[in-house]
């Protein structure tokens, strides 16, 4: 009856191999890599590393990195930190193993959607992991993550985000796996956009529309904190020709005001315009420069310029652009 059972079912629990393995390799196998001397926690120096401006690696180098990279940072961060492997994510953090293998599955499951779903937008790099990292302490998060921001400067809150310097990446803090379900959507359309060079509010308005795809309750009245006519007289109240500019060039992103959560919501918007037509939008992707903030892009493509576009939202203003304006049409 055992060997029946056995047979009907597969192999128990306990025999089958784990999906998502843990990763630990010796030192002696691993790049030697060089590391950033100002960074508060242990962060490569992807210019120190010989053939990276030529592409000129050895097979297998980007994984081989990766996982030096972070077992030395998982070492620095304390024992509990682990680093678990998929076929496209390496992640490190204190998860059990259950909750990691449920973030890798949600990681692999939401980027196979994501590629389909921007099909020629999208792109995967084959020769290297995507990285993950799951900080235990809000504390360690901003240690980390402050390493990529100025030395000066006050910038908004986050609980996750995409990084893109030498090898992109993408961190998060917290442990309710509903937020970073969505959070995970988020980030990795920014990952596999990055090859696009996108002015940000295109890149965050992309982001912000598969996440809502993918999760439809977000998008809910009830999930929101303003109403539709709140949210129109804030940002009434807060753009004009002079914040409009920090829009087109990204910094609002950032900013540690309101400005922050309005941008996100005009990009969505402005977005949610021109996505509607999803040839042309696809031909504006591919053109769009952060150079100009998609200007000539939008003015060639669709026939419109940046600040007509923003008037579509915000009603009548001096939204164009400043020292980005697009030649004159015909």
């Amino acid at each position: 009856m055992k060997q029946f059972l056995a047979r009907l079912f597969g192999r128990s629990g306990a025999d089958r191999p784990d999906p998502y393995p843990l990763v630990v390799r010796a030192p002696d196998t691993l790049p030697s890599l060089a590391w950033r001397p100002e960074a508060s926690l242990p962060i490569p120096d992807w210019r120190a590393v010989p053939g990276i401006d030529t592409g000129e690696l050895p097979a297998g180098f980007w994984d081989a990195a990766a996982t030096a990279w972070l077992q030395v940072l998982g070492a620095r961060l304390g024992p509990a930190y682990q680093i678990r492997r998929s076929e496209g994510f390496r992640l490190l953090s204190t998860l059990d193993a259950r909750s990691a293998q449920h973030i890798l599955a949600c990681c692999e499951r939401s980027q196979r959607r994501l590629l389909r779903v921007l099909d020629g937008l999208a792109r995967r790099d084959e020769s290297r992991p995507v990285i993950v990292m799951i900080f235990d302490t809000i504390d360690e998060y901003y240690d980390y993550v402050g390493n990529y921001y100025p030395d000066e400067g006050e910038f908004a809150m986050s609980a996750g985000m995409f990084i893109q310097h030498g090898y992109g990446h993408f961190v998060f803090f917290g442990r309710r796996f509903d937020d970073m379900e969505h959070t995970i959507v988020h980030e990795l359309t920014h990952c596999l956009l990055a090859h696009q060079g996108l002015p940000r509010w295109v890149d965050e308005g992309l982001a912000v529309k598969m996440e809502k795809t993918f999760y439809p309750t977000l998008d809910t009245p009830s999930a929101q904190l303003y109403s539709r006519a709140e949210m129109d007289a804030r940002h009434a109240a807060y753009w004009n020709a002079r914040t409009i500019q920090a829009f087109w060039s990204g910094d609002a992103f950032l900013h540690p005001d309101e400005g922050s959560a309005l941008a996100y919501d005009l990009c969505e918007r402005m977005t949610g315009v021109l996505v509607q037509d999803a040839q042309r939008f696809t031909a504006f992707v591919e053109a769009a420069t952060c150079e100009d903030a998609g200007a000539d892009a939008a003015l060639t493509v669709f026939d419109i310029r940046l600040g007509a576009l923003a008037a579509a939202i915000l009603g009548p203003g001096d939204w164009e652009p400043v020292a980005m304006l697009a030649p004159e049409a015909g």
